[in-house]
């Protein structure tokens, strides 16, 4: 997977961009995910390396690896499950009516588009489909001090294989943080490839030997 993403915030009369790239391959049996991650803090580089296994993390930031119990990021697995146009347009429905599904040949097209709490639902479920309950819950709460103005959604999946292919997200939202309040706009392109033909895919020894073990509640 090669995505581009671009965040843009404003509170305050201050604007803050921060673009970030990442790259991602992956393997199912068994599962494992290695992200490289290129994003910018205040103006600065910043570089993320991870390797996710279903139990562990491993993270480099700054030169140093640690290593944590993977009780965060999506669960991986779940998330390539039910792609499907006629399970994917099942579940949207339920949540927007701006919603549409074009055939283009080798492809299946998925547009829809909404805003306030039908989308606010629509991200709660997927949430609850693909993370686990601690992680889905933090987001669910976070969700609730939002208020999301515009959002445009497009997924490509592959006739054949039912595999998506790209994903386009365009989000408008309002974050209220006590009496704070920002406005983010967020754009996303990803694509994705060479599903299940990733080899070899291992996280390295010296990674394991270099790693810092962090302990989390």
């Amino acid at each position: 997977m090669d995505a581009d993403m671009n965040v843009e915030m404003n509170a305050e009369g201050h604007t803050m961009k921060m673009p970030t790239k990442i790259n991602a391959q992956m393997t199912t049996e068994p599962l494992l995910v290695h992200q490289k991650m290129d994003t910018e803090d205040k103006g600065q580089p910043v570089s993320v390396e991870m390797y996710i296994t279903k139990d562990e993390a491993y993270m480099n930031q700054g030169g140093q690896w640690i290593k944590m119990p993977n009780q965060g990021p999506m669960d991986l697995s779940k998330a390539t499950e039910n792609m499907s146009p006629a399970k994917k347009m099942e579940q949207m429905k339920k949540f927007v009516k701006d919603l549409s599904v074009k055939d283009k040949g080798d492809t299946y097209e998925l547009k829809m588009s909404g805003k306030g709490d039908e989308i606010k639902e629509f991200a709660k479920e997927m949430m609850a489909q693909n993370m686990n309950p601690q992680s889905a819950q933090a987001i669910e709460q976070s969700l609730n001090n939002m208020k999301i103005s515009d959002l445009k959604y497009t997924l490509t999946i592959d006739k054949k294989t039912n595999y998506p292919k790209q994903l386009l997200l365009d989000m408008n939202m309002e974050i209220k943080e006590g009496s704070h309040t920002a406005e983010m706009k967020l754009h996303m392109d990803s694509t994705m490839s060479k599903f299940n033909e990733v080899k070899d895919l291992a996280i390295p020894e010296n990674v394991k030997k270099a790693a810092k073990e962090v302990k989390t509640q």
